[in-house]
């Protein structure tokens, strides 16, 4: 029962379940505030996988083969933390922070159960994001950028992250070039369209 419980608390943790949560927070909730948090995971993922270059940590050799990558800082932590800060820095309530926490933890609980990732590697994983997450935050709020200029800046590193992943890696990172590629036309979409929004108001 236990081990089917676990299973969901990994689930959360994917990054393809983080995207899809942020889009429909994006449709449903404010589209200024999850637009630069899509963005933001994309550097996130982008900045992960070239942490995992630097440190070359293999990944359970039980679970995985070499090619899949490897585990350290934890992939999976990084990008859930990374949205569950942005999530309560937004709201600032203690609710959200507790609910948060405790979403956190089940996650990460369940990566450790299942051999993904070892606590180091988990720690790490926090630890990235909390860096990335505050010089975010202090960039913010010393610049004050638009929305539009956040998401271009978070973009713009992301691909060049990517770049350097490409010369320095033999392994696929296809996903990332995809999230990047797919947030990088959602912004231009949404640029085209504000532009013809302030023309109509003119």
């Amino acid at each position: 029962m236990h081990h089917k419980f676990l299973e969901f608390g990994l689930l959360l943790s994917d990054w393809k379940c983080i995207t899809a949560i942020l889009i429909i927070a994006y449709l449903f909730v404010d589209k200024d505030r999850f637009i630069i948090a899509i963005c933001l995971e994309v550097f996130a993922i982008s900045f992960n996988g070239y942490m995992k270059t630097l440190f070359k940590i293999p990944l359970n050799a039980k679970i995985f083969s070499v090619d899949d990558g490897w585990a350290f800082p934890s992939g999976h932590t990084q990008s859930l933390a990374m949205i569950l800060m942005y999530i309560c820095w937004y709201y600032r309530k203690s609710y959200v922070i507790l609910g948060s926490t405790i979403m956190f933890l089940y996650a990460v609980i369940s990566i450790e159960y299942f051999g993904y990732h070892t606590w180091i590697d988990i720690i790490g994983g926090f630890v990235s994001a909390l860096i990335v997450f505050v010089l975010f935050i202090s960039a913010l709020k010393f610049f004050k950028p638009s929305v539009e200029v956040s998401c271009f800046v978070c973009l713009v590193f992301a691909s060049l992250l990517q770049i350097k992943l490409s010369l320095v890696s033999k392994l696929s990172y296809a996903h990332f070039y995809y999230c990047t590629a797919g947030a990088s036309s959602f912004l231009c979409f949404r640029l085209i369209r504000s532009r013809k929004q302030r023309e109509i108001t003119k």
